[in-house]
């Protein structure tokens, strides 16, 4: 049976991580081991990779800095002044946070796990909370708890986040101050001498983590400074240390970074951090380097409402036919919020199954968010691998550099507001092992593709065929379009399917620019035509060829003349300035 459209699946998890939906106020209330994934998929040989795109970002770049990484230019001077009267606005989404906690004379630091279904710019305030704490205008929380503020423990206080159009919702959230319940760990640490306290912190990362899985929610911070570890959990027998840890959502896990110090997990064989069946746990502000374990990753998540946040994972390097990555995440709602993932593919191979960022669909109630997030340098940014019931939101991401920036098709899922710079091709709609969840579905949707080499949006044959919705994006390059197939194109879809008239394809409400507009577009097996004739053929009809004017290198923002601009038209991930 085939399921909704995407964008109303979206809307649907949307609702359901807020408890309801719709516009006003609404308030929040607060397995099995890892499936043997197939070999390499069919992939052209030929995939053209940029060795100098392989590089980046700058060596420098850590977890502290990794929430700098933004997905494009900033909001503040961003007014939605082109959306029409009538276009729906929907509440932000929020996925966290369930009990808070604060440790006397630690500095309290939590960013608010958010977004905006339709990416307004998003405004914080505190109702009811204690006296000196703020939030900024990220969502991030500081305050600085004392033993006194212990005695006066629990507090409670509400959180209130609104668009920019007027819809909100308003969370209400719990604060203890105590010392009970917290784990430290410090690289001059012992796990035989240490009590785990701040004081005597325990020695390593695994054995807080085990300590951690027996307490009844807790919150492991972990000191500054390098950690060589060599893990291989769920293998040859050796459990991940949180297998079966029952946490809920009244007494959740989590995982951090002391704030403002810097951690590095530098993998010296194996794999990096993992929360593997089980649940309600936070992991955030580490740096992770060097993954070498096949089937794995350097931050992986295999249960349900797990979040990685201002996570950094780079130079995961292993046999593409084990699917190398950085992000490896499998469950119920599992989310990647401002992370960033570079340069993680196998050296020796340029085929596709190398990614940053990789997606499992495939059980029924999965849901995976990446959200606000950054992928630089892969073979292929964002991948699903096994598609299902299961469905993916990319959203506000950006992606530059990797020869493939998004490669994916899963009957339900939805990349929508992400800026795509530098790639050979932006999005690649197939990739995915094929089955009954590859054929329909999908929304690709007001993103921003910039300077694609090759092909800005291919579909492959025998995917998508049944219900594929591309509206409101801007494709944008320099690059002379061609009339045969190994010259740059705007759309190259099913090109070697034999009668494409019954598939269910609606792409409007674009805006394309290239030098020329010579032959851009190709559907199924007949010859590459021109802007004009593809309209012609009754594709695009709202659509418009021009020059997008972007205020900047850089800052893909439309200056108020854009031609991409219209009466109501709302278009691309940056849509005004």
């Amino acid at each position: 049976m085939k399921r909704q459209h995407a964008w109303l699946i979206i809307a649907a998890l949307a609702a359901a991580c807020n408890g309801g939906g719709g516009k006003g106020d609404a308030d929040v209330d607060a397995a099995e081991s890892p499936d043997a994934v197939d070999g390499a998929e069919d992939a052209p040989e030929d995939v053209a990779i940029d060795d100098d795109a392989l590089d980046v970002p700058p060596e420098d770049v850590t977890a502290d800095d990794a929430a700098d990484e933004d997905s494009g230019p900033p909001p503040e001077t961003c007014r939605r002044a082109d959306l029409a009267e009538d276009t729906p606005n929907t509440d932000p989404v929020v996925f966290w946070p369930k009990p808070l906690r604060a440790h006397p004379g630690v500095p309290f630091v939590f960013t608010m796990v958010a977004y905006d279904p339709e990416k307004d710019e998003l405004s914080w305030s505190l109702e009811g909370a204690p006296d000196g704490m703020a939030i900024a205008a990220d969502g991030t929380l500081t305050w600085s708890p004392t033993d006194a503020h212990a005695a006066a423990s629990p507090y409670g206080f509400t959180v209130r986040i609104e668009d920019s159009r007027g819809a909100a919702v308003t969370v209400p959230a719990s604060l203890a101050v105590s010392r009970d319940g917290f784990v430290f760990v410090a690289t001059d640490g012992s796990d035989t001498a240490g009590d785990g306290s701040l004081d005597s912190p325990y020695g390593t990362i695994e054995h807080g983590m085990e300590i951690l899985a027996g307490l009844p929610g807790g919150t492991l911070l972990i000191r500054g400074g390098t950690y060589n570890v060599n893990w291989e959990w769920e293998r040859d027998g050796v459990p991940s240390p949180l297998r079966g840890a029952s946490f809920t959502a009244d007494a959740a896990a989590e995982i951090r970074a002391y704030p403002s110090e810097a951690v590095l997990i530098n993998c010296e064989s194996g794999h990096g951090i993992w929360a593997y069946s089980t649940s309600h746990v936070l992991i955030a502000g580490l740096e992770i380097q060097n993954a070498s374990s096949g089937e794995r990753g350097g931050a992986i998540a295999h249960g349900d409402h797990i979040v990685f946040q201002d996570v950094v994972v780079h130079d995961s390097n292993w046999s593409a036919s084990a699917n190398c990555t950085g992000f490896l995440l499998n469950g119920e709602e599992i989310v990647a919020h401002r992370c960033t993932a570079y340069d993680n593919y196998d050296r020796t191979s340029d085929h596709w199954n190398s990614s940053n960022y990789l997606v499992y669909t495939e059980d029924a109630g999965s849901s995976i968010f990446i959200i606000d997030s950054v992928s630089r340098g892969s073979i292929t940014g964002y991948k699903i691998k096994h598609a299902g019931p299961g469905t993916l939101l990319v959203h506000d991401c950006l992606e530059e550099g990797s020869a493939i920036g998004f490669g994916a098709a899963d009957d339900g899922s939805a990349l929508r507001y992400s800026t795509f710079v530098g790639n050979d091709t932006a999005i690649h709609l197939g990739m995915t092992d094929p089955n009954a969840w590859t054929t329909g579905g999908m929304a690709v949707e007001y993103n921003t593709v910039v300077d694609a080499q090759g092909m800005a949006l291919v579909v492959q044959g025998g995917y998508l065929a049944d219900d594929l919705l591309v509206r409101h994006n801007i494709v944008k390059t320099d690059a002379e379009l061609g009339a045969t197939e190994d010259l740059p194109h705007m759309y190259f879809l099913w090109p070697y399917e034999d009668d494409t008239s019954a598939f269910g394809m609606l792409s409007d409400m674009n805006c394309f620019f290239a030098p020329n507009d010579d032959r851009g577009f190709r559907l199924g097996p007949g010859e590459s035509v021109s802007f004009a004739d593809w309209q012609a053929s009754g594709q695009d009809a709202g659509s418009v060829w021009g020059d997008p004017a972007f205020v900047g290198p850089a800052d893909y923002r439309l200056d108020p003349g854009s031609a991409c601009l219209g009466p109501g038209r709302q278009i691309g991930a940056w849509p005004c300035r």
